[in-house]
Protein backbone atom coordinates (compact mmCIF):
# COMPACT_ATOMS: atom_id res chain seq x y z
CA UNK A 1 0.00 0.00 0.00
CA UNK A 2 2.96 2.30 0.86
CA UNK A 3 4.67 1.50 -2.24
CA UNK A 4 1.47 2.39 -4.25
CA UNK A 5 0.92 5.50 -2.66
CA UNK A 6 4.38 6.65 -2.98
CA UNK A 7 4.11 5.62 -6.71
CA UNK A 8 1.15 8.10 -6.91
CA UNK A 9 2.79 11.06 -5.14
CA UNK A 10 5.92 10.50 -7.59
CA UNK A 11 3.11 10.55 -10.32
CA UNK A 12 1.67 13.56 -9.65
CA UNK A 13 5.05 15.46 -9.28
CA UNK A 14 5.74 14.63 -12.94
CA UNK A 15 2.83 16.23 -13.80
CA UNK A 16 4.04 18.98 -12.26
CA UNK A 17 6.98 18.96 -13.57
CA UNK A 18 5.72 18.97 -16.80
CA UNK A 19 3.43 21.83 -15.57
CA UNK A 20 6.17 24.40 -14.90
CA UNK A 21 7.74 23.69 -18.03
CA UNK A 22 10.68 21.86 -16.71
CA UNK A 23 13.23 20.72 -19.45
CA UNK A 24 12.89 16.89 -21.15
CA UNK A 25 16.52 16.37 -20.03
CA UNK A 26 15.73 16.72 -15.89
CA UNK A 27 12.21 14.82 -17.00
CA UNK A 28 14.23 11.82 -18.21
CA UNK A 29 16.12 11.95 -15.44
CA UNK A 30 13.38 11.85 -12.75
CA UNK A 31 11.67 8.71 -15.22
CA UNK A 32 14.43 6.54 -15.05
CA UNK A 33 15.53 6.78 -11.41
CA UNK A 34 12.24 5.79 -10.68
CA UNK A 35 11.62 3.12 -13.09
CA UNK A 36 8.45 4.88 -14.88
CA UNK A 37 7.09 4.78 -18.07
CA UNK A 38 4.03 6.75 -19.29
CA UNK A 39 1.94 6.69 -22.54
CA UNK A 40 2.42 10.39 -23.00
CA UNK A 41 3.95 12.63 -25.58
CA UNK A 42 6.49 13.96 -23.06
CA UNK A 43 7.80 10.44 -22.99
CA UNK A 44 8.37 10.52 -26.85
CA UNK A 45 9.92 14.14 -26.73
CA UNK A 46 12.14 12.69 -24.01
CA UNK A 47 13.58 9.98 -26.18
CA UNK A 48 13.82 12.07 -29.02
CA UNK A 49 16.37 14.35 -27.09
CA UNK A 50 18.89 11.58 -26.20
CA UNK A 51 22.49 12.01 -26.84
CA UNK A 52 22.96 10.71 -30.71
CA UNK A 53 25.91 8.35 -29.57
CA UNK A 54 23.48 6.91 -27.35
CA UNK A 55 20.89 6.56 -29.63
CA UNK A 56 22.83 5.09 -32.08
CA UNK A 57 23.92 2.64 -29.23
CA UNK A 58 20.87 1.75 -27.78
CA UNK A 59 19.51 1.37 -31.89
CA UNK A 60 21.85 -1.28 -32.65
CA UNK A 61 21.63 -3.22 -29.24
CA UNK A 62 24.86 -2.76 -28.41
CA UNK A 63 24.34 -3.60 -24.77
CA UNK A 64 26.73 -6.18 -22.82
CA UNK A 65 24.91 -9.21 -21.56
CA UNK A 66 24.68 -9.64 -17.83
CA UNK A 67 26.23 -13.39 -17.77
CA UNK A 68 29.59 -13.26 -18.18
CA UNK A 69 30.94 -15.90 -20.90
CA UNK A 70 32.64 -19.30 -20.28
CA UNK A 71 35.70 -19.86 -22.09
CA UNK A 72 35.08 -22.92 -25.31
CA UNK A 73 37.05 -25.90 -24.39
CA UNK A 74 38.19 -28.46 -26.94
CA UNK A 75 36.03 -31.28 -28.24
CA UNK A 76 35.09 -33.74 -30.60
CA UNK A 77 33.80 -31.16 -32.93
CA UNK A 78 36.23 -29.75 -35.66
CA UNK A 79 35.53 -26.12 -35.97
CA UNK A 80 37.03 -24.04 -39.25
CA UNK A 81 36.82 -19.76 -39.28
CA UNK A 82 36.92 -18.49 -42.57
CA UNK A 83 37.60 -14.31 -42.62
CA UNK A 84 36.81 -12.68 -46.41
CA UNK A 85 38.75 -9.56 -46.10
CA UNK A 86 36.81 -8.68 -49.42
CA UNK A 87 33.25 -9.13 -47.72
CA UNK A 88 33.82 -8.16 -44.38
CA UNK A 89 32.49 -11.51 -42.84
CA UNK A 90 33.39 -14.39 -40.88
CA UNK A 91 32.05 -17.75 -41.78
CA UNK A 92 32.37 -20.45 -38.57
CA UNK A 93 32.62 -24.07 -40.07
CA UNK A 94 31.45 -26.91 -37.45
CA UNK A 95 32.76 -30.67 -38.73
CA UNK A 96 32.19 -29.37 -42.25
CA UNK A 97 28.84 -27.95 -41.83
CA UNK A 98 28.37 -23.54 -41.53
CA UNK A 99 26.95 -23.15 -38.32
CA UNK A 100 27.08 -18.89 -38.74
CA UNK A 101 28.29 -16.17 -40.61
CA UNK A 102 29.29 -13.03 -39.01
CA UNK A 103 30.09 -9.51 -40.10
CA UNK A 104 33.22 -7.92 -39.00
CA UNK A 105 35.95 -5.38 -39.44
CA UNK A 106 39.27 -6.03 -40.72
CA UNK A 107 42.27 -3.71 -40.96
CA UNK A 108 42.69 -0.83 -42.47
CA UNK A 109 44.64 -0.92 -45.63
CA UNK A 110 48.64 -0.24 -44.39
CA UNK A 111 51.52 -1.81 -43.67
CA UNK A 112 50.54 -1.65 -39.93
CA UNK A 113 47.39 -2.02 -39.43
CA UNK A 114 46.41 -4.84 -42.70
CA UNK A 115 45.29 -7.88 -41.09
CA UNK A 116 47.57 -10.90 -42.37
CA UNK A 117 46.56 -13.04 -44.99
CA UNK A 118 46.58 -17.10 -43.96
CA UNK A 119 46.19 -20.07 -41.66
CA UNK A 120 46.65 -20.04 -38.08
CA UNK A 121 45.08 -21.89 -35.19
CA UNK A 122 43.11 -20.14 -32.40
CA UNK A 123 45.64 -19.87 -29.41
CA UNK A 124 45.39 -20.30 -25.85
CA UNK A 125 45.41 -15.79 -25.70
CA UNK A 126 42.26 -14.89 -24.16
CA UNK A 127 40.19 -12.66 -21.92
CA UNK A 128 36.34 -10.51 -21.07
CA UNK A 129 38.53 -7.47 -21.20
CA UNK A 130 41.21 -5.20 -22.33
CA UNK A 131 42.36 -1.80 -23.16
CA UNK A 132 45.36 -0.55 -25.23
CA UNK A 133 46.81 2.78 -24.15
CA UNK A 134 48.79 3.07 -27.37
CA UNK A 135 45.40 3.36 -29.44
CA UNK A 136 42.83 4.55 -26.35
CA UNK A 137 40.66 1.70 -27.41
CA UNK A 138 39.21 -1.39 -25.58
CA UNK A 139 37.49 -4.24 -26.33
CA UNK A 140 35.73 -7.66 -24.61
CA UNK A 141 35.47 -11.12 -25.07
CA UNK A 142 38.93 -11.27 -27.06
CA UNK A 143 40.43 -14.90 -28.68
CA UNK A 144 43.91 -14.75 -30.19
CA UNK A 145 44.47 -16.44 -33.61
CA UNK A 146 48.59 -14.87 -33.64
CA UNK A 147 49.83 -15.00 -30.00
CA UNK A 148 49.23 -11.90 -28.79
CA UNK A 149 48.61 -9.58 -31.09
CA UNK A 150 45.97 -10.21 -33.98
CA UNK A 151 42.86 -11.27 -32.10
CA UNK A 152 38.44 -11.88 -32.88
CA UNK A 153 37.16 -9.05 -30.39
CA UNK A 154 34.24 -7.32 -29.55
CA UNK A 155 33.24 -3.33 -31.09
CA UNK A 156 35.74 -1.12 -29.32
CA UNK A 157 35.03 0.25 -26.15
CA UNK A 158 36.38 3.53 -24.10
CA UNK A 159 38.98 2.52 -20.85
CA UNK A 160 35.31 2.73 -18.11
CA UNK A 161 33.93 -0.43 -20.82
CA UNK A 162 31.46 1.92 -22.75
CA UNK A 163 31.41 1.20 -26.76
CA UNK A 164 32.67 3.21 -28.77
CA UNK A 165 29.36 4.06 -30.91
CA UNK A 166 30.93 5.62 -33.53
CA UNK A 167 33.75 2.91 -34.07
CA UNK A 168 30.42 0.44 -33.72
CA UNK A 169 28.99 1.75 -36.58
CA UNK A 170 31.91 0.71 -38.87
CA UNK A 171 31.05 -3.01 -38.62
CA UNK A 172 31.04 -4.22 -42.03
CA UNK A 173 34.01 -1.76 -43.13
CA UNK A 174 37.93 -2.10 -42.39
CA UNK A 175 37.90 -0.27 -39.22
CA UNK A 176 40.86 -2.01 -37.27
CA UNK A 177 44.38 -1.93 -36.76
CA UNK A 178 44.73 -5.36 -37.72
CA UNK A 179 41.91 -7.16 -35.30
CA UNK A 180 38.88 -9.04 -36.18
CA UNK A 181 36.18 -7.03 -35.04
CA UNK A 182 33.00 -8.73 -33.85
CA UNK A 183 29.75 -7.31 -33.35
CA UNK A 184 28.97 -8.07 -29.37
CA UNK A 185 26.68 -10.15 -29.73
CA UNK A 186 29.03 -12.58 -32.24
CA UNK A 187 32.40 -12.07 -30.32
CA UNK A 188 30.50 -13.44 -26.93
CA UNK A 189 29.35 -16.84 -29.12
CA UNK A 190 32.89 -17.11 -30.67
CA UNK A 191 34.45 -16.80 -27.16
CA UNK A 192 31.65 -19.65 -25.90
CA UNK A 193 32.01 -21.57 -29.03
CA UNK A 194 35.30 -21.29 -30.84
CA UNK A 195 38.18 -23.58 -28.93
CA UNK A 196 41.70 -23.62 -29.11
CA UNK A 197 43.33 -25.21 -31.90
CA UNK A 198 41.08 -24.42 -34.31
CA UNK A 199 42.02 -23.20 -37.30
CA UNK A 200 41.67 -20.06 -38.98
CA UNK A 201 41.90 -19.04 -42.79
CA UNK A 202 42.14 -15.10 -43.71
CA UNK A 203 41.56 -14.68 -47.42
CA UNK A 204 40.79 -11.77 -49.65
Amino acid sequence: MKRKIAMLLIFIGILVVGYLNIDNKELHRIIKQNNIFLNSDKKIEVKQTKNKNEKAVMANKYVFPKEEPVRAVPSNHKYLVKVKINQQKVDVYEDEYKIRTMKCSTGLSGENSSTPLGHFKINGYYGQYFYSSKYNEGARYWVGFINGKYLFHSIPTEQDGDVIASEAKKIGNRASHGCVRLSIKDAYWFYETIPQGSEVIIEK
